[in-house]
This record gives C-alpha cells, structure tokens and sequence, in this order.
C-alpha cells in the first residue's frame, strides 16, 4: 500500500503542476482577450483573487458555465479542458489521501 500512496502522491505533484500552467493559461486569456468579464468577476490571479466576493464570482462563473456564453469557441474549450482536468485532480487526491489513511492505520499489501 506503501508503493501504491508514493505513486500516488507523486502524480498528485505532477498533476497539480500542469494543471496550475493550464488554470495559468485561462486566466491569462481571460485577461488578454476578455479584459471587461475578468474584471466584472473579480480579476482572478494565479494564486490570489482580489477579494473574497472576486473568489466567488470566478467559481460561479467557472461552476455554472458561464464562459459557455462566450462567442470565444477557443477560450471555452479551454475551460471545458480545465474543468474535467480538475474534477479528475480531485478524485486523485481523493484517492492519494485514501491509500495514505490506509496506509497509516497498517491495512492493504506492503
């Protein structure tokens, strides 16, 4: 169980790199190419949000699909690909965090 949390954590590293460059790139674009939207929603950083209701406006927009209503087919590609990137991330930090407990408390195959 050992081996399979190392695994584990090591592509939880690597997955959360890629997917900061990727959430990099859709923040980028967004205010590039949609500077009024990246404002009216709080312009989202890399790391920081410039307040707490700006955290909230950018959740919602991502959440509820508001870019679908972008006449921006590449920009909402790209926060389709984003957003299955990080339901999947979630899951494998679910599972690293799963193999961890186990591994911990001594159940599963050394």
């Amino acid at each position: 169980m050992i081996a399979i949390s190392t695994i584990l954590s090591i592509v939880v590293l690597l997955m959360g790199a890629v997917g900061f460059v990727l959430y990099r790139g859709l923040v980028e674009t967004l205010r590039d190419e949609h500077q009024d939207l990246w404002l009216a929603i709080g312009s989202p950083g890399l790391v920081f949000y410039s307040s707490i209701d700006g955290q909230r406006k950018a959740h919602r927009f991502f959440s509820q699909r508001e870019y679908e209503a972008l006449d921006d087919s590449d920009f909402v590609q790209l926060c389709r690909v984003y957003r299955v990137y990080a339901r999947s991330y979630s899951i494998v930090v679910g599972a690293t965090c799963a193999s961890l407990l186990l591994a911990s408390v001594g159940i599963g195959v050394a």
